[in-house]
């Protein structure tokens, strides 16, 4: 938040390992709590973002997962073996940004369509000279 505060930059990429991690060692108690630190924060950015002139009504913020989880005994894993851990999701939400709530397409969207639709959200039309991936149409 300092640096935020201190050089307002146009983009932040925030990324966090905490609960992948105490997945991984099985330990569910705190999987949960990082996985509420990380929601505190996120309320936090986008209270901060909302309540500067120069960010409310320009911000787009957009959380994703890297990848899924198994389910049931399962659930500390993820990989090629364990089933559902292909899917991740993603939240897209801004002044630019469909208020759609929930979508459960048939369509298939990847990962890495994240950075063109972030690019394609900050107005950048060069995503289509770097990356092969197209934006993400429902997002924008």
């Amino acid at each position: 938040m300092a640096y935020l505060q201190r050089k307002q930059p146009r983009v932040l990429y925030v990324a966090y390992g905490d609960a992948d991690e105490h997945a991984h060692q099985g330990q569910y108690h705190e999987y949960l709590a990082a996985a509420r630190r990380a929601d505190d924060f996120l309320r936090e950015l986008w209270q901060w973002t909302q309540s500067r002139a120069g960010y409310r009504g320009n911000t787009a913020l957009m959380v994703a997962t890297d990848h899924g989880r198994g389910s049931g005994s399962a659930w500390r894993d993820h990989g090629r073996t364990i089933a559902g851990s292909h899917d991740a999701w993603l939240a897209i939400m801004g002044p630019d940004t469909p208020a759609l709530g929930e979508q459960l397409t048939p369509a298939t969207h990847y990962l890495e369509q994240i950075a063109s639709t972030a690019m394609a959200l900050l107005g950048f039309d060069s995503w289509r000279d770097a990356a092969s991936w197209q934006p993400i149409d429902s997002a924008l």
